[in-house]
């Protein structure tokens, strides 16, 4: 005879019992885990900045401004002798600062450039951090130039300034002088940083405070040759030149000011370089 089954009551309430048991491990073995990824965490502290710029790279070079490198000091130039007169050239572009009609403007933030006094004065407000000052309405130039102006010292300072050319956002070379050591320097800027294309180089042509200097440069696509007061004292070939557009004056440093008139551009030159 066939028999049904009794059922226990008591089984439903074993299985159930269970339960509770079974979530209350899994619970515990999760706070074991988190705890110990914490004690990793804090043992071995990952830099979050190495681990943004590790997965999530800039995607361009963020410009530093910082000041022009130095480097030992090289033998005394020897002046050459120039062979084209600039009567030869068309005079395109000519300031005396008489007022700001060519709205000179600064080329970073941070900078001050004033035009007053027959003058033009530029400025950089933050300790090591070169500024520029550049033209918003003078002529653009091509890549054959020459290019000069005077410039100055407000103060009696150890630091270089001078001319700028072929200005485009962070690419730009620069023609500084040193008065005091009676020092120039010849320097490419990008926004990979600086290039030193020759520093240091001494020349007696300069005068030294208080007393301003002629700067002028002649640029034929990368041949640059340097002029100091109407003399010629460095010639350099750029076989990676930058495309010239604007032009320029230029401080090595902050917390100083320097001065510049008589501004003089020429394009349509001859093959040779220029007599200022």
């Amino acid at each position: 005879m066939n028999e049904t089954p009794v059922l226990n009551p008591f089984d439903e309430d074993e299985k159930t019992g269970r339960q509770p048991v079974f979530w209350f491990i899994l619970g515990l073995g999760g706070i074991c885990l988190f705890g110990y990824l914490m004690l990793i965490v804090y043992l071995y502290k990952p830099n979050p900045q190495v681990l943004i710029s590790q997965y999530f790279p800039s995607p361009t070079v963020t410009p530093t401004r910082t000041l022009i490198p130095t480097s030992t000091s090289l033998p005394t130039t020897t002046p050459d002798v120039f062979l084209t007169s600039v009567s030869q050239m068309d005079s395109v572009f000519k300031d005396d600062f008489s007022s700001n009609r060519y709205i000179w403007l600064t080329h970073y933030d941070n900078n001050t450039v004033l035009v007053e006094e027959g003058r033009l004065s530029l400025r950089s407000n933050e300790t090591g951090k070169f500024g520029i000052s550049t033209c918003a309405s003078c002529p653009l130039t091509s890549n054959t130039f020459y290019f000069q102006g005077d410039v100055l010292l407000q103060k009696n300072e150890t630091k270089e300034f001078g001319i700028a050319f072929c200005l485009q956002n962070q690419s730009f070379y620069t023609f500084s002088i040193h008065q005091g050591l009676r020092e120039f320097g010849l320097y490419k800027h990008s926004s990979q940083g600086w290039e030193i294309l020759t520093n240091n180089m001494r020349s007696t042509l300069i005068e030294r405070f208080p007393e301003s200097n002629t700067l002028g440069v002649f640029f034929d696509n990368g041949e640059i040759n340097l002029y100091i007061n109407n003399v010629l004292v460095y010639s350099f070939s750029d076989n990676k030149p930058h495309k010239c557009s604007r032009l320029g004056f230029f401080v090595n440093g902050g917390k100083f000011t320097m001065l510049a008139d008589n501004v003089i551009l020429y394009t349509n030159l001859a093959t040779s370089s220029p007599t200022p």
